[in-house]
């Protein structure tokens, strides 16, 4: 990607410390065309105490730390672990829609760009959650709606895809079309 973007290409707080790398590709198989298709590979975060439920009376210094520093919210703004955890998801999507949006300004192309988010998105799909609303309400699409790719019946993997319209994809020697 030629032009800087505006936040690092790491997601951090993941379960609370881990680096949580981004990574960017152009794909140009010389077949596209003359669409710019873009691939994001991401992981975004989870915290400790997920799924748990536990209260915000419960979250550790770090977690605090994510609420304080990186989000800039109060002790009031969520009542459990789950809730930052959504709202941290929802912080790095919009950093990743950000760069969407400035390679789109940047190609300004009658062609347009084809963007493709793949990877651990760490939320169920196909409920009304704030970052699956972030997502539909930027364009972006999900591959697949039903299924899991998690123990406890979770799809917490997918690909999301913002510019293509359905497509074909193969999975274990079966057609599955991306749902629209």
């Amino acid at each position: 990607v030629t032009r800087p973007f505006p936040h690092p290409l790491y997601l951090s707080d993941g379960r609370d410390d881990e680096d949580r790398p981004v990574l960017w590709a152009r794909i140009d198989n010389g077949k596209t065309e003359g669409k710019k298709i873009y691939l994001a590979s991401l992981h975004l975060p989870t915290l400790r105490g997920e799924e748990q439920n536990p209260p915000v009376r419960d979250l550790s210094s770090r977690q605090i730390e994510i609420l304080e520093v990186t989000l800039g919210l109060s002790h009031s703004a969520v009542r459990n672990i789950d809730e930052l955890g959504s709202k941290l998801r929802v912080y790095f999507l919009k950093h990743i829609i950000s760069q969407t949006k400035r390679i789109e300004e940047y190609w300004q192309d009658e062609n347009g760009c084809v963007f493709i988010l793949a990877g651990d998105f760490n939320f169920r799909h196909n409920q009304t959650t704030d970052e699956e609303t972030v997502l539909k309400t930027r364009g972006f699409i999900p591959a697949k709606t039903q299924g899991f790719t998690r123990p406890g019946n979770r799809l917490i993997d997918n690909i999301w895809v913002k510019g293509a319209t359905a497509v074909e994809w193969r999975v274990e020697g079966e057609d599955c079309p991306i749902e629209e």
